[in-house]
């Protein structure tokens, strides 16, 4: 299987200390994500009150909600939940950003790590490899490479495999 061998390859290529913050990483994308739904399940009670009210007491949540709360009309709890999902959708943008920027963070110390040994590498030749290599093979490997494996295999392979982690479990739950 590929995607197994890549994230093998992967694991072996990045140092303890790397694969724990990529843990980190796929732990905050989970959580974005299990916001992300919890946004769009707030959504569709929004929308069967918009189209009838009467849903508010029918429905046992939102009718328990609705006097746990102490509301006296429909439209003042409706415009509570568009203000709930209003700020869940806050808190996920504030959660991705952050997510985004750890990434971003970590992804880039992987390739600076990577382009160090490559440099170290090229540099730690014996005299006759070093006088027969191309300096642009160097540079390409050095600065291009290791740019690349960062933000061409490894992000979107870390963002694959936690969102799948992701649909796994929510596909688990709604089985049940």
């Amino acid at each position: 299987n590929i995607v197994l061998y890549t994230i093998i390859r992967v694991a072996e290529i990045l140092n303890r200390k790397e694969r724990i913050k990529i843990l980190f990483t796929g732990f905050i994308i989970v959580i974005n994500g299990l916001i992300d739904i919890g946004g769009l399940v707030l959504f569709l009670p929004l929308i069967a009150m918009a189209v009838d009210t009467s849903v508010i007491h029918n429905n046992e949540y939102l009718n328990f909600f609705y006097r746990l709360l102490g509301f006296q009309n429909e439209t003042s709890f409706i415009f509570l939940l568009c203000i709930l999902i209003f700020s869940v959708f806050i808190l996920k943008n504030v959660i991705a950003l952050f997510s985004m920027y750890f990434q971003s963070i970590i992804y880039y110390s992987v390739s600076r790590r990577l382009a160090r040994q490559q440099f170290v590498r090229f540099y730690n030749q014996d005299f006759t490899s070093f006088l027969n290599a191309k300096p642009s093979d160097a540079i390409r490997d050095i600065s291009h490479v290791t740019g690349l494996f960062a933000y061409a295999i490894l992000q979107p392979l870390t963002q694959f495999f936690f969102e799948f982690f992701l649909v796994s479990c929510y596909h688990d739950v709604s089985d049940n």
